[in-house]
């Protein structure tokens, strides 16, 4: 049971972002339901994102998996369909065991990381290397993904990209590519109704995993996992509404049932 907390926590790092006009600011709030097996419910997360100006973003979530409660922020910048971040901090909590991930970058290249307390070495561990800490995003950056598409229509083309994700110990790409054209009919005034595209996310470990780790070898099996983004109205950003993960223990489901805009404030 003790990987499905990681697991979840790779799900969630669910975001939005809103970019509105210049020199304002929009706040996204959401709340994302996360269920296994699709019926039992294990937790609960909350997202609140402000972004400022066309170009700047500064995102928290706090909430509760299993056992363990999660704090996360992150903040950086956008530059046309690049996300840039700047700092990423995660606290992971149970009445056992807390860890620390602080991270600061420039133009996604790492310039410190930290992690508390720090991966244990093993003989079987891929050595990080300073090539591993550029040009990466951290879990949380990840899911903030400008719309590629010249004519601003939701499609295939959304899915054509690669995650470069870097964790603070652990380098990892996510792999998107096209599933299907969904839609989303929620009905209440708080939750997202509308279009969705649904791409198939393939894990790929690069370096500061062990070779031997049980997740390694499940998702190198290539498992269906599904990622369901949503466009924020107004704005060129694409966001996660719906994230399904296999693990051993069965598939993970994190689905927002709050999705909503304020803003442009001034």
């Amino acid at each position: 049971m003790r990987r499905l907390v990681p697991a979840a926590l790779m799900s969630v790092g669910l975001a939005a972002l809103s970019l509105p006009a210049a020199a304002q600011t929009a706040t996204l709030t959401t709340r994302y339901d996360i269920r296994w097996l699709n019926f039992a419910p294990i937790g609960k997360a909350f997202m609140t994102l402000d972004v400022t100006n066309d170009s700047t973003y500064d995102a928290k979530i706090s909430g509760r998996v299993l056992s363990a409660d999660v704090a996360v922020t992150a903040s950086g910048n956008v530059s046309g369909t690049r996300v840039l971040p700047e700092t990423f901090a995660t606290t992971v909590a149970t009445s056992r065991r807390r860890q620390t991930i602080q991270m600061g970058m420039a133009a996604g290249n790492v310039k410190l990381a930290k992690v508390t307390p720090e991966p244990k070495p093993r003989p079987d561990r891929i050595e990080l290397s300073p090539e591993h800490q550029r040009g990466i995003l951290d879990p949380l950056s990840a899911a903030f993904m400008p719309m590629p598409q010249k004519d601003g229509k939701l499609g295939a083309s959304a899915c054509q990209r690669t995650l470069p994700v870097f964790e603070g110990s652990e380098r990892f790409d996510i792999q998107l590519s096209y599933l299907r054209m969904a839609s989303v009919e929620k009905g209440e005034s708080d939750a997202y109704s509308g279009p969705a595209v649904v791409c198939r996310a393939r894990y790929k470990a690069i370096a500061g995993h062990r070779e031997s780790a049980d997740y390694v070898a499940y998702f190198a099996k290539d498992p269906l996992i599904e990622v369901w983004l949503v466009p924020v109205a107004g704005t060129k950003m694409l966001v996660p509404y719906k994230t399904s993960v296999p693990t051993p223990f069965g598939t993970i489901v994190v689905e927002a049932s709050r999705f909503k805009v304020e803003g442009p404030k001034t």
